[in-house]
């Protein structure tokens, strides 16, 4: 793990949300990158390595990092974006971590492979603004460098 692992509390689901149908092998991704350049690679919830991962569109994307790979990015595209196949889409953050705690929750957006802006936007998990200077590994806050983050929406591009 890291040093500063004992501080991360974990998150739960809100109980009162609405169900969300959980997301696939084809729905959910791990997110990488090199350089500035972002990625998507087969997500480890999965045991099949078989994935046609797509390629990363613009646009929106939720994510979460799960207990269970807290140095990890999951993300997962919802229904109403347009660039990505209904069936490789997810209903909201609980289909991503399939009801399964978090460190951090939220929404990203990217242009030509660039990470635009990332949030805390999440019904179910609702982590408050200033947990992301506690709750992020350095691995993930390489993926989510702190001056990309906003409080309001991620936007389309």
């Amino acid at each position: 793990m890291y040093e500063g692992h004992s501080t991360i509390q974990e998150l739960k689901s809100n109980p009162h949300a609405n169900y969300q149908k959980p997301g696939t092998k084809h729905s959910i991704f791990l997110l990488e990158k090199n350089g500035e350049q972002y990625y998507l690679l087969p997500s480890p919830m999965f045991e099949a390595r078989d994935v046609a991962v797509p390629r990363l569109h613009d646009g929106r994307l939720l994510y979460a990092i799960l207990a269970m790979f807290p140095q990890q990015v999951m993300v997962a595209p919802d229904v109403y974006h347009e660039r990505y196949y209904l069936d490789m889409c997810v209903e909201g953050h609980s289909s991503i971590t399939m009801e399964q705690n978090v460190f951090y929750a939220g929404e990203m957006s990217f242009h030509r492979r660039r990470l635009m802006k990332w949030n805390n936007s999440s019904g179910h998990y609702k982590p408050q603004g200033q947990l992301r200077y506690s709750q992020l590994t350095p691995n993930v806050r390489r993926l989510l460098p702190g001056q990309s983050f906003t409080d309001g929406h991620v936007g389309v591009y």
